[in-house]
């Protein structure tokens, strides 16, 4: 097998997941058939969300732990990761606590970075040489 097991995938839980509902390719042969539909419709979803090429684009394994327990709708695990997204509590999926943005706030991080950088690089220990040694 020359491609990727990703590469082998993807058109398959595309096919299965928009056109037919047949994921009988995926599915392991020593189980028969016999499996939930519903539940393997789930899986199949989380797989292919966790396989879109960029990663932002991709949803956070808790939400991927959701979605396989049944606390998140196939629509939402459709749309999680994509801008506008949520993931029911209010916040958006990126930015769980609800700030205005679902993409990482780069002003933020780089705010909270300072502030970690000031806090470490002020502290008696790192100051009390310029070797960098401790004493």
């Amino acid at each position: 097998m020359d491609d990727s097991l990703v590469d082998w995938a993807r058109p398959l839980l595309i096919r299965g997941l928009e056109e037919d509902g047949n994921f009988g390719e995926l599915v392991d042969p020593c189980l028969e058939g016999n499996y939930n539909k519903q539940e393997m419709t789930r899986m199949a979803a989380c797989a292919s969300s966790s396989i879109r090429h960029s990663a932002k684009k991709r949803p956070k394994m808790s939400q991927i732990v959701r979605a396989l327990e049944g606390d998140v709708s196939l629509d939402d695990l459709k749309n999680m990761g994509k801008a506008g997204a949520t993931d029911g509590s209010g916040g958006g999926v990126l930015n769980p606590s609800g700030g205005g943005s679902n993409d990482y706030d780069t002003m933020q991080y780089n705010a909270d970075l300072q502030k970690f950088r000031k806090t470490v690089f002020s502290s008696p220990e790192n100051t009390s040489g310029s070797s960098g040694e401790r004493p």
